[in-house]
């Protein structure tokens, strides 16, 4: 889903022109932020929001999960993706770009429908959740990583991508232990 709004995104900026990508994304006046590109500034943006997800549905996990898998799997995500937005947060001030603090609206409802399962059902979902999410995050990151203009934010991607591939084996992993 992330892909999708990327494409959409960047097809749009590259439509309205560098005039609409400063009224959308805010003009910065960073030096630094001279090379940053809409891919850039959406991963970003998007890498913190999907930290946030991570948070939030980690606390989710340990709230309701009393599987071992699927408690490892949530204080994982806790842990590494709380330290990830803080990263990506400081990366993003040094080059103007708005810190968003909550996650987006399709991830919210995707919360919402999870923290409504209880039990194994509860711990399949969240699994499989994960599982998908991490593959789709990876996918992301590596195209940042491909593709991104600017090296800081280049160099954070790929920083990111063996915390993604551990994330994605243990959601694999509790996804396994409850089929």
């Amino acid at each position: 889903m992330k892909r999708i709004a990327v494409v959409v995104s960047a097809c749009a900026l590259a439509v309205a022109g560098p005039a609409a990508a400063a009224q959308v994304h805010g003009s910065s006046s960073s030096p630094r932020a001279a090379g940053l590109s809409a891919l850039d500034r959406h991963y970003l943006v998007s890498s913190m929001q999907g930290d946030l997800f991570e948070v939030s549905g980690g606390r989710i996990a340990l709230r309701l999960s009393r599987n071992a898998a699927v408690i490892k799997l949530a204080r994982t995500l806790v842990k590494d993706h709380t330290q990830a937005y803080n990263d990506d947060a400081k990366v993003a001030r040094t080059l103007g770009v708005e810190v968003p603090t909550s996650t987006t609206q399709s991830q919210l409802w995707e919360l919402k429908i999870v923290s409504s399962l209880r039990g194994a059902t509860f711990n399949h979902w969240f699994a499989s959740l994960e599982a998908g999410d991490h593959e789709q995050d990876i996918s992301e990151t590596t195209e940042e990583v491909r593709s991104g203009s600017l090296a800081e934010v280049v160099l954070d991607a790929k920083h990111s991508l063996p915390m993604l591939n551990r994330h994605l084996n243990l959601a694999r992993a509790a996804l396994r232990a409850n089929p």
